[in-house]
């Protein structure tokens, strides 16, 4: 019997946008948010297989990230319910009065099970337990007749401190991320949809054709150049297209286009004439595309599992 947590099928979901947001950055050369998707990447692989309760012949193990507890089923005296830290879970009440908080099987916002799934886990646990040692484990329940119980363990009692402020973050600090991904895709992708297009239009219709120097790239994805417009010199790191300088000496010259309506907008005319960049269907308006999305996955799950507040165990049969 292995048990994962019930947010799991949400950590599929997850790691398979992650894939897609993985491949999306690695298409703009981007190194940071390269680095940003292998760590998400990297999350939700750990989040697909840990942590994770198993039960066999022997006894309950407990695996989660940086942390493992072996518990045998002779040192086992049942099952219940109580707080951990911010956390309303189940509990392994050893023999010793010592009890084992399973913490990844709670009812909470931030989970993915409900109270009446948590007292069939813990039903199946108490079943085990009474097949393999012979223990009966009844919980603190109450006979309604009918074949009806109701566990009384599994309804939560006072909070502990910092639980508003804990479920409070768990809630917002998602949907912050949520929200910054939506800005920020939606910006790449407008700029690659609709800005660069007008720029590359504007420049090739109005633009000052002058000869850029090449200034080195720092880094593999960072090159720079040095223009002299109207008596100023600029040198800045150009974004777009690092290809077209391989194997340029530092001070070899590059064809530029600057809008001489806004000097600072400069582009090779590479860029220019080939459309880097640009158009609906560019790698920057996928991955606009792609990372806005995933703002929206991230907030719709947490509307969704906030609408599912934790509640007293029903009366099951």
């Amino acid at each position: 019997m292995t048990v994962y947590p019930g947010r799991r099928r949400r950590s599929v979901l997850s790691l398979g946008l992650a894939v897609v947001l993985t491949a999306s950055l690695a298409a703009t050369g981007g190194g940071f948010w390269l680095a940003v998707a292998a760590v998400v990447l990297a999350v939700s692989v750990v989040l697909l297989f840990l942590p994770r309760l198993r039960a066999d012949a022997n006894g309950i193990s407990i695996t989660s990230v940086g942390n493992s507890v072996r518990v045998p089923w002779t040192e086992i005296e049942g099952f219940g319910f109580g707080w951990s830290r911010s956390r309303w879970c189940v509990q392994i009440k050893r023999r010793n009065g010592s009890l084992v908080p399973v913490r990844m099987l709670y009812t909470d916002v931030r989970n993915g099970y409900s109270s009446d799934e948590l007292e069939r886990i813990v039903g199946q646990l108490r079943e085990r337990l009474a097949t393999i040692t012979g223990t009966v484990d009844r919980g603190k329940t109450v006979d309604l007749g009918g074949g009806a119980t109701f566990d009384l363990e599994n309804i939560p009692t006072s909070p502990p401190r910092g639980r508003r402020f804990a479920d409070g973050m768990t809630i917002w600090a998602p949907v912050v991320v949520g929200l910054f991904f939506i800005g920020f895709g939606s910006w790449t992708a407008w700029d690659g949809a609709t800005r660069r297009p007008h720029v590359y239009a504007q420049l090739r219709a109005h633009g000052v054709r002058l000869t850029a120097q090449f200034a080195g790239c720092p880094s593999r994805h960072e090159c720079r150049l040095t223009v002299r417009y109207q008596g100023r010199t600029r040198t800045w790191g150009y974004g777009d297209d690092y290809p077209q300088f391989d194997n340029l000496a530092i001070g070899a010259p590059v064809a530029v286009l600057l809008d001489p309506a806004h000097p600072t907008t400069v582009y090779t005319a590479h860029d220019v004439e080939t459309n880097v960049n640009s158009g609906r269907f560019s790698a920057p308006v996928i991955f606009g595309v792609t990372f806005a999305a995933f703002g929206a996955v991230i907030i719709a799950l947490v509307l969704r599992l906030r609408r599912k507040v934790a509640s007293p165990a029903r009366p099951r049969s």
